[in-house]
């Protein structure tokens, strides 16, 4: 299963291979160093419930956050909310 991961710098969504989980990438389309959200359990998006940091940007979340204030990304759904 591919990790969807967000150019923080360019907005361009990419789909990157498990085996890159918690690594450093360079984005094809501006060249920017993106982080690849760490490895998930079951497929599934991690939840905020134990306290988990933002697999898009890392920033950590508490307990209960559906989406990261830092970058928009929506815990639920794993793509940013557009706007924020």
């Amino acid at each position: 299963m591919a990790i969807p991961v967000t150019c923080e710098a360019c907005g361009k969504s990419l789909k990157v291979p498990d085996k890159l989980a918690g690594k450093k990438a360079k984005c094809p389309k501006c060249q920017e160093v993106i982080r690849i959200p760490g490895e998930r359990k079951s497929g599934r998006i991690p939840s905020a419930a134990a306290g988990n940091d933002c697999p898009s940007c890392g920033r950590s979340l508490g307990a209960g956050d559906v989406f990261c204030v830092g970058c928009g990304y929506d815990l639920r759904t794993g793509k940013k909310v557009p706007g924020l």
